[in-house]
């Protein structure tokens, strides 16, 4: 789900001197064009700058014509002539997509049959006009039912941002006043709501996220166990922990299994897809891909998913990622294991699992926070 909404505000500042220059065919001394475009307010869209012939009787009844090479529109422009009192109005439009930058104008004033367009030339540079744009955007799923958003404010942003969220199906803003860089709202768990944050001047990219789920205290599967009370197995679509066990349960239809694993030499538990038989004993299991990089987040605070702000959506940062089918869990207690996953029907979670630790009957058990994304 990906909505854009763009805004674009301009800023242009021309810097105007008068000199003289002889025009060739005539001999004559003609004064060259100035500008009178406010280099203090913002433009927003569309951008008037106004162009005035000073000594205008060396045009005669005709005016004089403007000739200049728009590096805006990328073309040549012919306006005029100009009216009597010698000023004339140029319009322009610099569009979001152009990414600001400094735009010179070499404009040159010639009269009405002219030969030569060198008799009157004038250069004007304007400043970086590039968007006051709001630009690391992250979002993270803060904690149950909850979206974290954080953005960098440009310098000349000293007022009150918005945060507009696409909800499923509803429009919510939120507001920022200065200094204020970051928000913590409340979204319904397995959807994806689409944000942007927008200052007076412009606005920034779109980004999808969705909210966490956290399952607590959930038992390991061990192969052979017939406890159908051990729920080990996330079926993502659904929000649901089931329980897996070798011989029955719902081994088919969840996406992801938490088991113990005598490969890993840490903690002996993995999380695992269910197409790996080999651990897990169970056939026709789903195929869930796994992604590095596994980031592992200090457990101490218990922030879990909250520490991992993302600047991109989640299909965007596995892009040439190599998947696996196993992330193994460390032997600690200080480190909790995030990674993302793509579900066999090719839906996204981002999954933290706290460290494992033992429970009371010494089984193996782990709390899960899943931020499971369906489109």
């Amino acid at each position: 789900m990906k909505k854009s909404l763009t805004l674009a505000f301009l800023a242009l500042a021309f810097f105007a001197s008068c000199k003289t220059s002889t025009n060739p065919e005539q001999g004559q001394t003609l004064h060259l064009i100035s500008s009178n475009q406010d280099t203090s307010s913002v433009a927003s869209g569309p951008v008037e700058f106004t162009l005035t012939v000073l000594d205008r009787s060396n045009y005669g009844v005709g005016g004089a014509y403007i000739d200049f090479y728009d590096p805006i529109q990328l073309r040549q422009r012919h306006e005029g002539p100009t009216p009597a009192d010698g000023t004339i109005s140029i319009f322009d439009t610099i569009a979001a997509s152009s990414g600001g930058g400094s735009f010179a104008f070499s404009f040159v004033a010639t009269y009405s049959g002219a030969t030569s367009s060198t008799a009157l030339e004038k250069w004007v540079q304007s400043v970086d006009i590039r968007p006051w744009a709001i630009d690391s955007l992250g979002v993270n799923s803060y904690s149950w039912g909850e979206i974290g958003v954080q953005w960098k404010r440009p310098a000349e942003d000293m007022g009150t941002d918005t945060v507009i969220v696409l909800m499923e199906s509803s429009l919510e803003t939120f507001l920022a006043p200065y200094p204020q860089n970051s928000l913590v709202f409340t979204s319904e768990a397995g959807l994806v709501d689409s944000i942007s944050v927008h200052n007076l001047y412009n606005s920034s990219r779109t980004l999808a996220w969705a909210a966490t789920e956290t399952y607590q205290d959930i038992n390991l599967y061990e192969r052979g166990d017939s406890n159908y009370d051990s729920y080990s197995g996330f079926l993502l679509s659904d929000g649901e922990v089931l329980p897996v066990t070798s011989t029955d349960g719902d081994g088919t239809l969840v996406d992801l299994i938490l088991a113990t694993d005598p490969a890993n030499g840490g903690s002996g538990a993995s999380l695992i897809s269910p197409s790996m038989s080999s651990l897990t004993g169970i056939f026709g299991g789903k195929v869930t891909r796994l992604y590095h990089p596994v980031q592992f987040i200090d457990s101490t605070g218990g922030l879990g998913l909250r520490e991992l702000y993302y600047t991109e959506d989640i299909s965007q940062i596995i892009k040439n990622e190599s998947p696996t089918f196993s992330i193994p869990l460390p032997d600690s207690s200080k480190y909790s294991t995030a990674f993302i996953v793509v579900t066999q029907d090719k839906h996204y979670a981002q999954v933290c699992v706290r460290p494992v630790t033992h429970d009371w009957q010494g089984h193996l058990t782990a709390t899960v926070s899943v931020s499971y994304q369906p489109d």
